[in-house]
């Protein structure tokens, strides 16, 4: 099984197009934390400036987790993010992933029907109900 620094520094080379070799500070630090966060089954919802290198670094742990057998997702907020991660960096993490002789799989679940999350009714508050 490859470790994490065996991998994420290989995937920011082949995402940067070898202008980057090392993971950036901030990415370091969310890495660690999505690691843990997947050692003690705790979700974990984090955020992080553009540009700080966050696709990678949730992209490369979740990777590693589905290897173990641990269920992954990876929700992102924006359509700019998803594409990030399915058009860049997710196949940067599979590519350095498959030097190790790994070879994660990367899908991308559109539509409502993929949501997690069952749709149910929210409770409106009285600050959101219509008023006339």
């Amino acid at each position: 099984m490859p470790t994490l620094r065996a991998v994420l520094e290989p995937a920011v080379a082949i995402a940067t197009d070898g202008k980057a070799t090392a993971a950036r500070p901030a990415q370091a630090e969310l890495v660690e934390a999505v690691e843990r966060a997947f050692e003690t089954t705790g979700p974990l919802a984090a955020e992080d400036p553009t540009g700080s290198g966050k696709s990678l670094a949730v992209t490369v742990p979740a990777m590693l987790a589905a290897a173990k057998g641990v269920g992954t997702v990876v929700s992102a907020e924006t359509l700019g993010f998803q594409a990030q991660i399915v058009g860049k960096d997710g196949p940067a993490a599979q590519a350095a992933y498959e030097a190790t002789g790994y070879g994660p799989v990367l899908a991308a679940l559109k539509g409502r029907s993929s949501y997690v999350v069952a749709r149910l009714p929210l409770p409106r508050s009285p600050s959101t109900t219509a008023r006339g």
